[in-house]
């Protein structure tokens, strides 16, 4: 539907997740946002304890390029696009979920390969959440979300969804950035280009309603 029901929100709540299964999804203003995983985020040093949902739009929801600052050495922790991520993508989200997002801790790299632990709601997927594996980014990325998402791993047809390569956070090397092809391989391409934004959040139970 394009709702969602109490019922599914005390699953979520009380982690039975009664109902709810890894696959299905609510399609809101056409884009259908798609189960991918449970509880993924409890584990680590500061684990998000609420039960959650991880949630994934089956396509991009917006087209943007990596970083608009013309420096060669950006990574995706200091680009433009995850400050537009932040500013823009995130409050439409909250809107559609009814401030439902939780807050995770997540490690991102940024100039110098130096660790920033950081608190998010909403970023772009890495290569190992879409294919359990670094592929061509330039270092082992050192981050909590180190796993492949379980949608991905029984159901590889939902890498990609759409006729549009998408974005993934992982930096190859100098001015180029990882991401995921039209045909669903893993690429690189030149920050300055555009390609999709499909990012990925946890949602938790409440009596706030979706859609």
């Amino acid at each position: 539907g394009n709702v969602d029901s109490e019922a599914q929100n005390i699953a979520i709540k009380s982690g039975t997740f009664n109902d709810l299964y890894l696959g299905d999804y609510w399609k809101i203003n056409n884009i259908i946002y798609r189960i991918a995983d449970f509880n993924y985020w409890q584990h680590g040093i500061n684990p998000l304890n609420p039960n959650h949902l991880v949630i994934i739009p089956d396509t991009p929801i917006s087209t943007k390029e990596m970083d608009q600052t013309g420096e060669n050495d950006v990574t995706y922790y200091d680009s433009s696009l995850r400050a537009y991520i932040i500013s823009t993508i995130l409050p439409s989200l909250n809107t559609l979920f009814g401030l439902k997002i939780a807050e995770y801790t997540e490690n991102l790299p940024t100039e110098g390969n130096i660790v920033n632990e950081v608190t998010s709601k909403v970023e772009l997927m890495s290569e190992s959440q879409v294919y359990g594996q670094g592929i061509f980014r330039a270092y082992k990325e050192p981050t909590y979300s180190h796993s492949q998402f379980s949608l991905f791993k029984i159901a590889p047809e939902y890498i990609h969804q759409s006729s549009e390569a998408y974005w993934l956070r992982d930096r190859a090397e100098t001015g180029y950035y990882c991401g995921v092809n039209i045909n669903g391989m893993a690429t690189y391409r030149s920050g300055a280009s555009s390609s999709g934004i499909r990012p990925c959040f946890p949602i938790f139970g409440s009596t706030q309603i979706i859609g």
